[in-house]
């Protein structure tokens, strides 16, 4: 709890928006976290430029921050800032995960999916890719919809010759199915997978293994936070406790262990510190 003491009494003295909520709620011992008010989705919208800590507005208008978007269910988009230097640092600490786990180093070729067109990107067939760097290919999935697509997908991917995939288990299903239908073996570069931004089921966890004879972890993260919770070789899900703090909420209250809605406090932001923010989504911790 140190560390979030530290945390929480830094963000008072650097940030006016929550010098106002310590104020208005009346929160005597700024370092206690169960004392701050849940931080809605609807207030961070509503509060986009009144988050930032003391200087880094300034920052913002000479674009010298990294902006991070998500629009979720409500399809209205929220906006989270940081300081370059906090981002690579709350981003190392789960690479140091991967590295730790699978072997996995950011130099290494992989594929990720994003679901918004790509700019500049190479058109093959309504197939639509780009290589954002020698080691990063960049695949539009809102572009895969017929299995003939599938099948020129996982022949770019073995042109490619990635060390691994980041990837939503829709997709991956669809690729499983790809390799077997049309009886390709995966590229033996690919070493791991990684399945994110939907709940991964056991069954389909279990076929992508043995297809690719390589293990498929979860992580669990969100682009206000970065990582969450990450998913070690003994199946576990373990809290990223050095990124963030990570509470759940329900009818009888706010705990640190039950289930209910996450509520999470990122510890590295110092830019747009979100303390207490509901993420909307379910979870169990044990």
């Amino acid at each position: 709890m140190a560390k979030i003491e530290t945390f929480l009494k830094s963000v008072v003295e650097t940030n006016g928006f929550y010098r106002n909520v310590v104020s208005q709620n009346q929160i005597s011992d700024p370092g206690n976290i169960m004392l701050y008010p849940i931080l809605t989705r609807k207030h961070l919208q509503e509060n986009r430029y009144n988050i930032f800590s003391d200087g880094y507005e300034k920052l913002y208008y000479a674009q010298q921050l990294i902006s991070q978007s998500s629009s979720g269910t409500s399809g209205v988009p929220v906006y989270v800032y940081w300081d370059p230097k906090d981002y690579y640092c709350s981003m190392r600490v789960l690479w140091n995960k991967r590295l730790k786990y699978y072997g996995i180093h950011p130099y290494q070729k992989y594929v990720k999916f994003t679901l918004n067109s790509i700019v500049g990107g190479e058109y093959n067939d309504e197939i639509m890719w780009l290589k954002e760097s020698p080691n990063v290919l960049n695949i539009n999935r809102s572009s895969l919809r017929t299995p003939k697509d599938y099948r020129r997908l996982i022949e770019k991917i073995e042109e490619f010759e990635p060390k691994w995939l980041y990837i939503q288990p829709y997709i991956l299903r669809k690729i499983v199915e790809a390799y077997i239908t049309y009886n390709i073996t995966p590229p033996p570069s690919i070493s791991y997978v990684e399945s994110v931004g939907e709940l991964l089921p056991l069954e389909l966890k279990d076929r992508a293994a043995k297809l690719y004879n390589a293990p498929v972890a979860n992580m669990y993260g969100s682009e206000e936070m970065n990582g969450i919770a990450y998913e070690c070789p003994f199946h576990q899900m373990h809290i990223l406790s050095e990124n963030v703090y990570v509470e759940c909420q329900n009818i009888t209250g706010t705990h640190p262990f039950g289930q209910g809605e996450a509520i999470i406090t990122n510890l590295v932001n110092k830019a747009m510190p979100l303390i207490r923010y509901n993420q909307g989504e379910i979870i169990t911790l044990e």
